[in-house]
């Protein structure tokens, strides 16, 4: 139990230095919330790729997308 309690009283340096990189890089996304936009929705297929390659599988015309043509 000691070993264990020390261990939380001095975590060890490398823990301290990954945790601090990952809090500036939350703090970059919150000053850009387009990039951070832009970063999940690139990596998405569009809607018109999505519908074509449905329309290969089954042969119809088929819309997947938000109701109204979304913007």
């Amino acid at each position: 139990m000691e070993a264990n309690e020390e261990e939380l009283k001095n975590p060890p340096q490398e823990s301290e230095e990954d945790l601090s990189a990952l809090y500036e890089q939350y703090l970059n996304h919150l000053k850009n919330p387009k990039r951070v936009k832009r970063e999940f929705y690139g990596r998405l297929p569009s809607y018109g790729q999505l519908n074509q390659f449905l329309d290969g599988i089954t042969g119809q015309n088929t819309y997947y997308g938000p109701p109204g043509g979304g913007r």
